[in-house]
Protein backbone atom coordinates (compact mmCIF):
# COMPACT_ATOMS: atom_id res chain seq x y z
CA UNK A 1 0.00 0.00 0.00
CA UNK A 2 1.01 3.59 -0.55
CA UNK A 3 4.16 2.92 -2.53
CA UNK A 4 5.93 5.60 -4.51
CA UNK A 5 6.42 6.21 -8.20
CA UNK A 6 9.36 4.67 -10.01
CA UNK A 7 12.68 6.44 -9.45
CA UNK A 8 16.41 5.79 -9.51
CA UNK A 9 17.45 8.00 -6.59
CA UNK A 10 20.03 6.64 -4.12
CA UNK A 11 17.36 6.32 -1.40
CA UNK A 12 14.82 4.52 -3.63
CA UNK A 13 13.41 1.29 -2.21
CA UNK A 14 12.47 -2.00 -3.83
CA UNK A 15 9.43 -3.97 -2.73
CA UNK A 16 9.12 -7.66 -3.50
CA UNK A 17 5.81 -7.13 -5.33
CA UNK A 18 7.19 -4.39 -7.61
CA UNK A 19 9.72 -4.78 -10.38
CA UNK A 20 11.34 -1.37 -10.02
CA UNK A 21 12.73 0.89 -7.31
CA UNK A 22 10.28 3.51 -6.05
CA UNK A 23 10.13 6.63 -3.90
CA UNK A 24 9.85 5.70 -0.20
CA UNK A 25 6.71 7.77 0.30
CA UNK A 26 6.04 6.12 3.66
CA UNK A 27 9.35 7.54 4.88
CA UNK A 28 8.64 10.95 3.34
CA UNK A 29 5.37 11.03 5.27
CA UNK A 30 7.00 9.87 8.51
CA UNK A 31 9.76 12.49 8.32
CA UNK A 32 7.27 15.20 7.42
CA UNK A 33 4.97 14.26 10.33
CA UNK A 34 7.88 14.19 12.78
CA UNK A 35 9.05 17.65 11.69
CA UNK A 36 5.49 18.92 11.89
CA UNK A 37 5.21 17.54 15.42
CA UNK A 38 8.42 19.32 16.47
CA UNK A 39 7.19 22.60 14.95
CA UNK A 40 3.74 22.39 16.59
CA UNK A 41 5.28 21.41 19.93
CA UNK A 42 7.51 24.47 19.79
CA UNK A 43 4.46 26.63 19.07
CA UNK A 44 2.78 25.25 22.19
CA UNK A 45 5.90 25.92 24.24
CA UNK A 46 5.78 29.55 23.07
CA UNK A 47 2.41 29.79 24.82
CA UNK A 48 0.41 29.94 21.59
CA UNK A 49 -3.16 28.86 22.24
CA UNK A 50 -4.07 25.26 21.44
CA UNK A 51 -6.64 26.54 18.94
CA UNK A 52 -4.01 28.43 16.95
CA UNK A 53 -1.70 25.43 17.01
CA UNK A 54 -4.57 23.30 15.68
CA UNK A 55 -5.15 25.85 12.91
CA UNK A 56 -1.45 25.66 12.03
CA UNK A 57 -1.78 21.88 11.79
CA UNK A 58 -4.83 22.12 9.52
CA UNK A 59 -2.86 24.36 7.16
CA UNK A 60 0.56 22.69 7.22
CA UNK A 61 -0.37 18.99 7.17
CA UNK A 62 -2.53 19.24 4.02
CA UNK A 63 0.26 21.13 2.25
CA UNK A 64 2.70 18.32 3.03
CA UNK A 65 0.20 15.63 2.05
CA UNK A 66 -0.59 17.46 -1.19
CA UNK A 67 3.12 17.52 -2.11
CA UNK A 68 3.87 13.93 -1.08
CA UNK A 69 1.01 12.71 -3.28
CA UNK A 70 3.05 13.74 -6.35
CA UNK A 71 5.59 11.04 -5.46
CA UNK A 72 3.01 8.27 -5.03
CA UNK A 73 2.86 5.53 -7.63
CA UNK A 74 -0.34 3.81 -6.57
CA UNK A 75 -2.76 6.68 -7.15
CA UNK A 76 -5.26 7.24 -9.92
CA UNK A 77 -5.88 10.79 -11.01
CA UNK A 78 -9.41 12.09 -10.96
CA UNK A 79 -9.71 15.75 -11.88
CA UNK A 80 -7.00 17.93 -13.42
CA UNK A 81 -4.50 15.17 -12.63
CA UNK A 82 -4.94 15.53 -8.87
CA UNK A 83 -5.84 12.69 -6.52
CA UNK A 84 -8.70 12.61 -4.07
CA UNK A 85 -6.19 13.19 -1.26
CA UNK A 86 -4.90 16.32 -2.99
CA UNK A 87 -8.41 17.70 -3.51
CA UNK A 88 -9.19 16.91 0.13
CA UNK A 89 -6.03 18.77 1.16
CA UNK A 90 -7.07 21.82 -0.87
CA UNK A 91 -10.55 21.72 0.68
CA UNK A 92 -9.17 21.47 4.24
CA UNK A 93 -6.80 24.39 3.63
CA UNK A 94 -9.59 26.57 2.21
CA UNK A 95 -12.00 25.70 5.03
CA UNK A 96 -9.31 26.38 7.63
CA UNK A 97 -8.52 29.76 6.11
CA UNK A 98 -12.22 30.67 6.01
CA UNK A 99 -12.64 29.57 9.63
CA UNK A 100 -9.57 31.58 10.63
CA UNK A 101 -10.90 34.71 8.96
CA UNK A 102 -14.27 34.40 10.68
CA UNK A 103 -12.73 33.46 14.00
CA UNK A 104 -9.98 36.05 14.18
CA UNK A 105 -10.80 38.52 11.41
CA UNK A 106 -8.48 41.50 11.40
CA UNK A 107 -7.59 41.02 15.06
CA UNK A 108 -5.59 37.78 15.46
CA UNK A 109 -5.45 38.20 19.24
CA UNK A 110 -9.24 38.42 19.56
CA UNK A 111 -10.70 35.65 21.65
CA UNK A 112 -14.47 35.63 21.86
CA UNK A 113 -15.81 35.32 25.36
CA UNK A 114 -17.56 32.18 26.49
CA UNK A 115 -19.77 34.27 28.75
CA UNK A 116 -23.33 34.22 27.29
CA UNK A 117 -23.96 37.72 28.69
CA UNK A 118 -21.01 39.11 26.72
CA UNK A 119 -21.64 40.82 23.38
CA UNK A 120 -18.81 38.94 21.61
Amino acid sequence: CCFGAECDLPWAVKFSFLGEKVHPTQLYEAVFCFLLFVFLYRLLKKKLSAGKVALAYFIIYPIGRFLIEFFRGDQKYYLFHLTIAQWTSVLVIILTLIFSLFRYGKNPTHRPSLDPKSST
